[in-house]
């Protein structure tokens, strides 16, 4: 493929992008149907928010995954993974079909159905560079903005198909997307064969280089403690607390609740269009910016009536998106491939380890102050993460120490 040649041209990076966002829309379409699900089964925003913690798992398997995708390729890994998700939506269908389906085995399988969604995002993630020679950022930024379009699709379906299907119906759904990658590997994009340097060396010590990769970078770590910090309040626990909130107290339909959640995907999708643009240099600012909106959202959320949901959604992955996709690009930019799943795995763990526990912690400060007690905790704590951001920043720019920037902006 020609490096003049746009992305959008080549007909095996639209087949990949086929099956990729095939598996997208099925993902986005569970991720708004098991917690609905969920509450349908129990009404309780602590089961709600076990089945959401265990979504987040995958990331605590992060590095590990990074060992596997560096040392034995993503083509050994992405069929696998993706049988394993079969089976598991599969029985989760099922057992949900005889009404038979204890919480505690639910959260068995849909934890299963995570851990090997992670080990197939991060084999294709890291494959990247080698399936698309010299145009790794740019498929990741192009795949990145069809990810965040279905993160529109997925509660657009919800909310279309789930008065008339019911929930045992979307789930097989989930199921038949989980197929569409495979599909797309054997008949047009298979996954390249690499036989890495590292395969003989211990795990620890692979570890430690792309810990050392990642540290050699310090306003991308920066930016990724920026983000692990901002996800310990405001990640998918609190879209959970959001939709309890719109079922319990304003009683609105399960239907009108997945259209709701549509606005998180149109934040998302102008942050992943227009942050790309500044290429890795914009990891210096955007995570300045994308931090204070971020708070100043928050604050919305102590207004009580439903339409400020809708309104904080769009607005706080104005911020958030920003800083993680300012994140992707400068890693994609910056980092060797052969240490590429490593420190992608390095990433999602620190940015995951809050991430798994925000749903747990703010459905406990629920049972405690209440849900607007809550969004009062959220908002003061987005505000002194964005003090210290700031703070921070403008620290690197005084000292003129960090190294990164310099390379950063010189290129």
């Amino acid at each position: 493929m020609s490096n003049t040649q746009t992305l959008w041209r080549s007909r095996k990076f639209l087949w990949f992008a086929v099956g990729n966002t095939g598996n997208n829309v099925g993902d986005a379409l569970y991720a708004i149907v098991m917690p609905l699900f969920v509450y349908h089964l129990t009404h309780h925003l602590t089961a709600m928010s076990v089945m959401t913690a265990l979504a987040m798992s995958p990331l605590l398997f992060g590095p590990g995954t990074g060992v596997l995708v560096d040392r034995w390729g993503a083509n050994r890994l992405v069929a696998p993974a993706l049988g394993i998700q079969v089976i598991a939506g599969s029985l989760i269908a099922i057992l949900g079909m005889t009404h038979r389906l204890p919480i505690g085995l639910l959260y068995v399988l849909g934890g299963i159905l995570e851990v090997a969604g992670g080990v197939y995002r991060g084999a294709w993630m890291a494959a990247l560079p080698r399936l698309f020679p010299g145009r790794g950022p740019e498929a990741r930024a192009a795949l990145g903005i069809l990810y965040v379009i279905t993160t529109l699709i997925g509660p657009f379906l919800s909310g279309l198909l789930l008065p008339r299907l019911g929930y045992i119906a979307l789930l097989w759904i989930n199921v038949a997307s989980y197929i569409l990658p495979i599909v797309v590997s054997i008949t047009g994009v298979p996954y390249p064969v690499t036989l890495p340097e590292t395969t003989r060396i211990s795990v620890v010590h692979q570890l430690l280089e792309g810990w050392a990769a990642l540290r050699s970078l310090p306003v991308l770590f920066r930016a990724i403690l920026i983000e692990a910090a901002q996800n310990l309040v405001i990640s998918s626990g609190l879209t959970t607390v959001l939709i309890y909130y719109l079922r319990h107290t304003f009683h609105l339909a399960p239907g009108w609740v997945s259209w709701i959640v549509m606005a998180d995907g149109v934040g998302a999708l102008i942050a992943s269009i227009v942050v790309p643009r500044w290429g890795p240099k914009g990891i210096r600012w955007i995570p300045v910016v994308g931090s204070g909106l971020a708070a100043g959202a928050s604050f919305l959320l102590m207004v009580s009536v439903w339409w400020i949901v809708p309104v904080v959604l769009v607005l706080l992955p104005l911020g958030v998106t920003g800083i993680s996709t300012a994140i992707e690009m400068a890693v994609y930019h910056q980092i060797a491939p052969d240490v590429l799943g490593r420190v992608n795995g390095i990433s999602r763990l620190i940015r995951g380890l809050p991430a798994f526990a925000c749903p747990l912690l703010l459905a406990a400060l629920t049972h405690v102050l209440t849900v607007q007690g809550t969004f009062l905790v959220i908002a003061v704590m987005m505000t002194m993460l964005a003090a210290a951001t700031l703070h921070l920043t403008r620290k690197t720019k005084i000292t003129k120490v960090d190294p990164l920037s310099r390379q950063i902006f010189a290129e």
